[in-house]
């Protein structure tokens, strides 16, 4: 995101899509993430399966996203802009 925001300055952060590789991480690093997510403005999280399903949960709270626009990817989750994250038939 900072690479991003260097290269596109004063874009907004709109999605951030796929394995962040949370799933061993302690609170702290949990809290810093979440933190940065917040600090970017993201609005949009779809974390895959590396990222781990309680790290998705624990970032959507510290980042103050909802249940509809930070999810646990799945076979068939998508995101575009127009209709943000579709979480796919797994979800449902």
């Amino acid at each position: 995101m900072t690479y991003a925001e260097e290269e596109f300055p004063n874009r907004p952060v709109y999605g951030v899509v796929g394995g962040l590789h949370l799933f061993a991480a302690n609170d702290s690093q949990l809290d810093w993430t979440g933190d940065k997510l917040k600090e970017f403005k993201v609005a949009n999280l779809l974390g895959a399966h590396c990222t781990g399903i309680e790290a998705v949960y624990r970032l959507r709270e510290r980042a103050g996203l909802t249940r509809k626009s930070a999810v646990v990817g799945s076979v068939g989750s998508t995101f575009t802009l127009a209709d943000g994250i579709h979480p796919g038939v797994l979800a449902k």
